[in-house]
Formats: structure tokens, sequence, C-alpha cells
């Protein structure tokens, strides 16, 4: 299995517990939210050329106070839509710069290629989180560089409405205790087929901009 990996510590006995990620519901199909609204037609593939991909993917656990929530969107929203009962915990930004074959999904290639990074760290995991994934490029005008200068390392950042740069994919996990778990699918919960690039767009803030985005309702 090659994917990039969380470490989990389990806070009852200080060891150390790996989790899987997977850019997708398995290790070789990516989640529509990476992928949107195509493979071949990617917010992620814009601009980029032949065989490359270069973005930055941020990571976030998003801690909900001991509640254990279902996978279902309304209960998610039911969960954290009051202020503070759900937050970003710990965040982690990656800079990816993957070469692939032309035939090749580039999403998992870069799947692929990130299982190469030393494990993300994310401390004590004893109560239930959701990963998300979220990739992103520089906004029209700017140049990629590093995560760190576009200062996205702090969870309590929002990545929504950031001028800098313009948001690609997302996909998120089922709530879990990460160290009851071995391997960690994503992937993106929506009401509609997303079939158009602005139709992608719109999904895809939503899903980054959780739970800041719920907590009013």
């Amino acid at each position: 299995m090659r994917t990039l990996v969380l470490l989990a510590v389990a806070a009852a006995c200080n060891r150390d517990h790996s989790v899987a990620i997977f850019f997708g519901a398995t290790e070789d199909r990516a989640s529509t939210g990476l992928v949107c609204p195509s493979e071949s037609d990617s917010l992620l593939g814009q601009g980029q050329s032949p065989g490359q991909l270069q973005f930055g993917l941020v990571i976030d656990v998003v801690d909900f106070k001991g509640a254990f929530p279902t996978c279902f969107p309304d209960d998610l929203i039911a969960t954290c839509s009051g202020s503070g009962t759900c937050q970003r915990r710990n965040r982690t930004c990656i800079d990816a710069n993957v070469t692939y074959a032309g035939s090749a999904n580039p999403v998992l290639a870069a799947q692929h290629e990130l299982a190469s990074l030393p494990p993300i760290d994310f401390g004590a995991t004893d109560t239930p989180v959701l990963v998300r994934l979220t990739a992103f490029v520089p906004a029209a005008g700017r140049s990629m560089t590093p995560c760190e200068d576009f200062g996205l390392g702090d969870p309590t950042v929002s990545l929504v409405g950031n001028a800098a740069i313009k948001l690609v994919g997302c996909a998120y996990s089922c709530p879990v205790i990460l160290d009851d778990v071995n391997t960690l699918a994503t992937g993106l919960a929506t009401s509609t087929q997303l079939t158009t690039q602005a139709a992608c767009q719109t999904a895809i803030a939503q899903c980054a901009g959780f739970p800041e985005n719920v907590e009013s309702n």
C-alpha cells in the first residue's frame, strides 16, 4: 500500500499508531472531490503541465468535542451547529510536486508519491475526529510557493475566502477514532452530480469551510 500516513498517538498507552489516508474511497479510486468535475477536466489539473501536478495539500483534523456523529451531512451539521462545538484541532500543509505517466490518474499518482513523506504526527487520538484533505493552487497572478508562504499552517485560519489561493479539491473522512482504524477513506458528499466546474467550486468551498460554515445554522 502506497499512501500518505498519519501518525496517531494512543493516549491511553502512549504508543504510536499509523493510519493510511486514501485520496478516495479506496487506495485505487480517487474521490470526485479531488478530480472534479472529471479526471480529464479537473480543477486541480487546470494550467498544469502534462505529466506534472503541483499543488498545496492541507490536512485538517476536526474535533467533535466528544460527540461521535455519523457520515451523513445533516448529522455533521447538527453536531457542529453551535458555536465552538467543533473545531479544527490540527493542521499540516504539504507541498506536492508530482510527476506521473500520461495515462495515470494524477491524484492517485500524488497519493503514491506523497507516501514517501514521513508520517504526519497528529498527537493523541482518543476522541472522534474527521480528517479533511483540501487541495489548492495559487490565485491568478501568483506563483506556486511553499505552503508556509500562504500562512495556512495555523488551523484557525480559514481556507475559504483567502485571496491568495484557489481551492481545487476537497475530500473528508467519516468521523473516526484514529487509534481504532488502519486506513481512512475520504470522499465528498453532494446532493447533485458535479458536472460543471462552477458546481465543483461550490461543493469544494462547502467542504473546506467546515465547521465554521455551519456554526450559525
